[in-house]
C-alpha cells in the first residue's frame, strides 16, 4: 500500500511538471474528453519525455488529473466499468476505433482516491490517485521550473532517504533519480524535491 501511494505521488508530480512545460497535454487530454474530440485516441497514446503515456492505459497509473478533472481510462477488449472510493462499479465510454475506456469525473482534492477497473466481471487494474490543490499548477507569470536528467540513485540520495522510511524501498530494484527544481530557486539543488522510479534489478522480474 505504501509503495503504491508513494510511487502514485511520483508520477502525479511529474505529470504536473511536464503539463507546465508543454503546454498543458493533460489539460489539453482532459479538456478533449470533456468535448467527446475524434483526438481523443491519439491524445491517450501520447507518450510524454520519459516515455510513459498520460495516463497509461493498463490500470496502475490509469488516471489523469487536471484540477478537479479525475479521467479514468484503461485498455480492454470488452466492456469496462470502474469502481471509484468504494462505491458501486459505474460505466465507462469506449474510444471510437480503440479498446479503450475512459470516464470523466469531478472529485474531491487534498485528498488520495482509490480505483478499480474490472471487465467481464474481473478486476484487470486497480491504483491509488492523489487530488492535488490549485497551487501545484503552473500559474500565469510564475517562473517554471526543470526536471534533471534522471541518473541512478547512489547510496546517500535524498530520494532513497525518504523512500525508505516510508517503507517502499526494495533492495535488489534498480532506481533512477531526478529532482524538480523551483523556478525561482536559481537552480540551487538545495531547493529542489527528489523522486524516483524503479525497474526490476538484471535478471529479476516484478
Amino acid at each position: 500500500m505504501k509503495r503504491t501511494v508513494a510511487h502514485g505521488i511520483v508520477l502525479s508530480c511529474l505529470a504536473a511538471l511536464s503539463a507546465g512545460a508543454q503546454g498543458n497535454p493533460v489539460q489539453e487530454l482532459i479538456e478533449a474528453a470533456r468535448a467527446d474530440s475524434p483526438r481523443l485516441k491519439e491524445l491517450l497514446d501520447r507518450k510524454d519525455e520519459f516515455g510513459y503515456r498520460i495516463p497509461e492505459l493498463r490500470g496502475r497509473d490509469g488516471v489523469a488529473v487536471w484540477g478537479s478533472d479525475f479521467l479514468l481510462a484503461v485498455e480492454s477488449p470488452t466492456e469496462a466499468t470502474v469502481k471509484i472510493d468504494g462505491d458501486l462499479p459505474v460505466p465507462m465510454k469506449r474510444v471510437p476505433g480503440s479498446n479503450y475506456w475512459y470516464l470523466l469525473r469531478t472529485l474531491r482534492l487534498g485528498t488520495t482516491h482509490q480505483y478499480h477497473y474490472f471487465a467481464n466481471g474481473k478486476e484487470i487494474g486497480g491504483y491509488q490517485v492523489a487530488g492535488y490543490n490549485p497551487d501545484s499548477y503552473p500559474l500565469p507569470g510564475v517562473a517554471k521550473g526543470r526536471l534533471s536528467e534522471r541518473k541512478n540513485a547512489g547510496q546517500q540520495s535524498l530520494s532513497r532517504n525518504v523512500f525508505e522510511l516510508l517503507g517502499v524501498w526494495e533492495p535488489g530494484r534498480r532506481y533512477r533519480e531526478w529532482r524538480a527544481v523551483n523556478g525561482l530557486a536559481g537552480g540551487r539543488n538545495h531547493r529542489g524535491v527528489s523522486g524516483l522510479d524503479a525497474a526490476p534489478a538484471p535478471g529479476r522480474l516484478g
